[in-house]
């Protein structure tokens, strides 16, 4: 059974008190609050030290909090995380087995499995858990796991495209300026480049192209970065000319490079999977906590710093996005950090790591980096990480560089006592020095739940239940962008005569184009949608509807405004319109040009769309099928009345309603133990200045009792050896211990009142611990948003509020690849 002490709201279960004059840990739990891993943590100590073991025991308290984590893992051991068996049958852990080692052990696979249940059964037990606790972890969140780079497992996208980030980044330049300087630098890692933002002309240049690309809110793919790299979409740099500052024979060489990776039969691995959305893969579709492992073993050096170095941008990004917490919302857990924080040189990954050890506890994020080497951490990413968890460590100059930033602890001896201590301390004893802390302790981590298998290979990898495809969201915009890009030209391509059934897409675009766009009445003032290439546009023609609905509610309190944007394409006119047929756009208004680009070729609109009076009678149309169709749906959550934002999905307002949960619960917490504290205090000291009372009042008694029988002695020497029977003196003794055995007696009765007394302040302090320990326990310790059922609020939209922009023949601008089939050129996913 799990004791009921190591599940406290707010408070990782990390192990025991460790007393290094016995031996061994103190039986009582160590309970770490989630809020002090706000100020980061970093975990030190060489091979065999267990600080992997800690790392994991710590995470599982993590998911069992209800906090999401991003987990890199260079070695392999973290997916351990994924091996939870609450039956504890052998059979759960024999695919995990290593024959090797059965073989050495001269027992069979199965065999091992049974003792390996047994010795996991037995050591959560020693640890006052249970089974149950497993079960509770497994419930609590999911673990996935990404191998970006392969795709024979779980790969993650992340060269499909250079998406712009948010408003939120754009808006603000000194993150904007981060995560443009990040993308290049981890792009050009990529390349084996090691270049400097404000020297490096491969920097400058990538730098300006995705600048100038972003601000027009246009991605770009690799192999339109490569062509902007030959063509940029500008002729200065600063102040010099373009040719001057980076002449086209060398850019054709950056170009070349570029194209060496994208041509690369392993470029493939670089852009399947889900993308790289923070979100995503922190939380799965339904809101639910994740431990998102991104494992980078099998990968080189130069494609690890590529990886983290992304990812680290995107993390930051998705930050500096989130609002203010004084709660713990997510950790950021890097099993191994040499060479990414490096006290020497400028690596990709470094900047965003110390923006983020500077910045991320405002966010409620915090960092947790482990490494064998202290020297291996910059010591300005050390002064900026609150808790130090300390393993064995065998070299001098390891241990000077953490001497200096420990604090005194008389109980374990001067600073040279210290180093000593550090070089000898058993695997998985560490000390823990925190700011959160008066002084520096021992501790011994606990049992895992997870069973750790240590580094599992690709085979167990793809046995491992949560591999990350199945488990992660792709994001709503890739999604629509990805269905818009069918659905239109699937449209183009069937609308085609019925003798030309047989022709392929690329047909359907190529036929009967011309180099200008044919003449329209004076009455339709076409549209050309933004291309984000110039290299062999092809415009087909589809009519597109422009329009807005403002939503207005007073209960609930809305006033939002909703850009409907479609594009509907028939060779015939429809005899009823459908504008369920249409395919929405995510596209701006900036994204809306009145001219093609040069050099393009247009094919011909259908008759039916040419006709100004039609198009004017369809404005009616697609205003009443806004009205019937598109009313604004919200969820609210019927705990605690909480309506979502407009544009939130129901995975974002459930993270929302979690954390907003979890800050209300530590808001409380933090009140109750206000309550109590200064009750309990005084309590205590009234405790202890009774004991000290009992305690002299107990010597007291003993002297007086020591007296008493001296006196009583002395009298009886007197009187029957003294060759008197009643002398004075016998008699003066005699009263002396008289008076001796009344005191004793007295003396004795005030031990009993102390003892009493110590007695009673001892119930008053038990009574009120167990009322403030109920307290907590009837708390609400989370608004439960992974299994709430949420309701739906529908608003729908009022006829005046609707306003149709726009209804014309808009032109899609199609480039023709290499391959012959067309690939959409505008904007997409914006």
């Amino acid at each position: 059974m799990t004791n009921p002490n190591i599940e406290k709201l707010g408070a990782f279960y990390l192990g025991r008190p460790y007393d290094p004059a016995q031996g061994t840990h103190i039986p009582e739990p160590l309970m770490v609050d989630s809020r002090h891993f706000l100020t980061h943590a970093v975990c030190l100590g060489m091979t065999g030290s267990g600080k992997t073991g800690l790392g994991i025991a710590l995470l599982e308290e993590a998911a069992i909090d209800g906090i999401p984590a991003i987990i890199i893992d260079p070695k392999g051991d973290m997916a351990n995380l994924a091996l939870r068996f609450p039956q504890l049958r052998p059979d759960d852990f024999a695919p995990w087995m290593d024959p090797e080692a059965a073989r050495r052990q001269g027992i069979s696979v199965d065999d091992l499995a049974k003792r390996t249940a047994a010795l996991w059964q037995e050591g959560i037990a020693k640890w006052d858990q249970s089974p149950a606790r497993i079960s509770l972890y497994q419930e609590s969140a999911d673990v996935v796991v990404y191998t970006p780079g392969n795709t024979a497992l779980a790969p993650l996208s992340i060269l499909s495209t250079f998406a712009p980030p948010p408003p939120q980044v754009m808006n603000e330049s000194d993150l904007y300026g981060d995560n443009l300087s990040s993308t290049v630098s981890a792009l050009l890692a990529l390349l084996d480049i090691s270049a400097d933002p404000l020297k490096s002309r491969e920097h400058i240049l990538l730098s300006t192209i995705l600048d100038t690309l972003w601000r027009q809110g246009q991605g770009a793919d690799l192999a339109e970065l490569i062509r902007q790299v030959q063509k940029p979409p500008f002729t200065e740099v600063g102040v010099f000319d373009l040719e001057l500052f980076y002449p086209a024979a060398d850019r054709l060489k950056l170009a070349m490079s570029l194209n060496g990776l994208l041509a690369s039969p392993d470029f493939a691995a670089w852009t399947q999977g889900p993308p790289m959305q923070i979100e995503s893969m922190l939380y799965g579709p339904s809101g639910r906590p994740q431990l998102c492992i991104v494992s980078i073993a099998h990968l080189d050096d130069r494609q690890r710093m590529f990886v983290v170095s992304l990812l680290l941008g995107r993390l930051l990004t998705w930050m500096r996005g989130q609002s203010g917490t004084s709660s713990l919302r997510a950790l950021l857990y890097m099993d191994e950090i040499f060479g990414y924080l490096p006290p020497v040189g400028q690596p990709p990954s470094k900047k965003p790591l110390m923006t983020l050890l500077k910045q991320a506890r405002a966010f409620g994020l915090g960092l947790i980096l482990a490494t064998q080497n202290p020297v291996d951490i910059d010591y300005k990413a050390l002064s900026n990480i609150g808790t130090w968890f300390i393993g064995r460590l065998q070299t001098e100059q390891d241990q000077a560089r953490l001497r200096d930033g420990l604090k005194e602890n008389p109980a374990l001896g001067n600073r040279q006592a210290l180093g000593a201590m550090l070089s000898s301390l058993q695997q998985r004893v560490f000390l823990m020095n925190s700011v959160h802390e008066e002084a520096p302790y021992l501790f011994e981590s606990r049992f895992c739940l997870s069973y750790l298998a240590g580094p599992l290979t690709r085979a167990q990898l793809r046995m491992l239940p949560g591999l990350g495809p199945v488990a992660t969201e792709v994001p709503a915009t890739a999604t629509a962008a990805t269905t818009t890009t069918a659905a239109t030209t699937t449209a183009l391509a069937t609308t085609t005569d019925a003798g030309d059934a047989e022709d392929n897409t690329a047909a359907a675009f190529t036929r009967g184009l011309a180099a200008q766009p044919p003449l329209l009445p004076a009455g339709i003032q076409p549209v050309y949608v933004h291309a984000t290439s110039h290299q062999a546009i092809c415009y087909q023609p589809m009519l597109l509807a422009y329009g807005t609905v403002f939503y207005t509610e007073t209960r609930p309190r809305i006033a939002h405004e909703v850009r409907y944007l479609l594009a509907y394409h028939s060779a015939e006119k429809p005899l009823l319109f459908n504008w369920d047929e249409a395919t929405e756009l995510s596209l701006r208004d900036e994204h809306l040009k009145p001219f093609p680009i040069d050099d393009a070729q247009f094919a011909a609109p259908p008759a039916w769309m040419t006709r100004d009076k039609e198009l004017a009678a369809l404005q009616k149309n697609f205003q009443e099928w806004l009205l019937r169709n598109k009313t604004l749906s919200l969820f609210k959550s019927p705990t605690s009345g909480i309506l979502s934002s407009p544009e939130e999905s129901e995975a974002a307002f459930r993270m929302r309603l979690r954390q907003e949960g979890r800050e209300a619960r530590d808001a409380a917490l933090d009140k109750l133990r206000t309550k109590y504290q200064g009750q309990i205090e005084r309590l205590q000291k009234q405790r202890d200045s009774a004991l000290d009372k009992l305690h002299r009042d107990q010597a007291q008694a003993s002297a007086a009792k020591l007296s008493t029988t001296t006196a009583f002695a002395s009298t009886i020497a007197s009187t029957f050896l003294g060759g008197k029977k009643f002398s004075p003196t016998a008699i003066g003794r005699a009263g002396t211990a008289a008076r001796s055995a009344q005191k004793t007696t007295q003396k004795g009765q005030s031990v009993a009142m102390s003892q009493n007394k110590l007695a009673e302040l001892e119930a008053k302090l038990a009574q009120l611990q167990q009322e403030a320990a109920r307290e907590i326990e009837n708390m609400q310790t989370d608004r439960d948003a992974s299994n709430e059922a949420l309701e739906t609020v529908e608003i729908p939209p009022k006829k005046t509020n609707i306003t149709v922009r726009l209804l014309t023949v808009g032109w899609l601008p199609f480039s023709m690849v290499a391959d012959g089939q067309p690939r959409p050129a505008w904007p997409q996913g914006v």
